[in-house]
């Protein structure tokens, strides 16, 4: 996944009730010391995140698909 790219959180791990099925953008992308991708994500619509609301958060790449135009037009 690259910068620009639309993609959404699809992992059903810990995080599962406060981004699955939530759409974003990517912002940035890094490699860490492991060589695994991580992307920050700016939400398309604010996540509620506890307290709060969040408008961007960073992932491991294999949290989210990357989402076609076709995805994006249903």
């Amino acid at each position: 996944m690259k910068v620009g790219d639309i993609v959404m959180f699809i992992d059903e791990g810990m995080y599962k009730e406060h981004f699955y099925g939530k759409i974003g953008k990517v912002a940035r992308s890094s490699k860490n010391q492991k060589g695994e991708q991580y992307i920050n994500v700016l939400w398309l619509h604010p996540v509620k995140y506890y307290e709060s609301y969040t408008e961007s958060s960073s992932f491991n790449v294999n949290k989210f698909k990357l989402m076609s135009e076709q995805d994006e037009a249903s």
